[in-house]
């Protein structure tokens, strides 16, 4: 229990956790609500038309992106319970940390190749 106390009132991780949410923060203020929103209606708009493709239906670009943004909300929300379990269990949380930042660091460098053809 005193290695646990120890833990909690350590500065050095209170103030990584503090930087943490501050980064993950600004990433959803800046990016998710004002930044890939424009990118993606820019790009999926051709010729005009709001109108894409997507798994054999048509659907407004806006919707589509909040669909998207939606469904992978509900993943995540079912998933991290678990991952965090196994994180937990397993004792490496911070190998947790690096995966999850690759992978999303190349799903970002991805983003390059995205237009209204590649939607995938």
């Amino acid at each position: 229990m005193l290695a646990l106390m120890h833990l909690i009132n350590d500065k050095k991780i209170t103030r990584s956790w503090a930087m943490y949410d501050w980064a993950n923060s600004v990433y959803l203020l800046v990016i998710l609500t004002a930044i890939f929103p424009a990118f993606y209606t820019d790009i999926t708009s051709v010729d005009g038309s709001d109108k894409v493709q997507f798994m054999g239906r048509e659907f407004v670009n806006s919707a589509l992106y909040l669909y998207v943004l939606s469904f992978s909300y509900m993943l995540i929300a079912l998933i991290s319970p678990l991952l965090a379990s196994i994180a937990d269990y397993r004792g490496n949380k911070k190998r947790f940390m690096q995966v999850f930042v690759w992978i999303g660091a190349g799903s970002c460098a991805a983003l390059y190749f995205f237009d209204v053809n590649n939607l995938y």
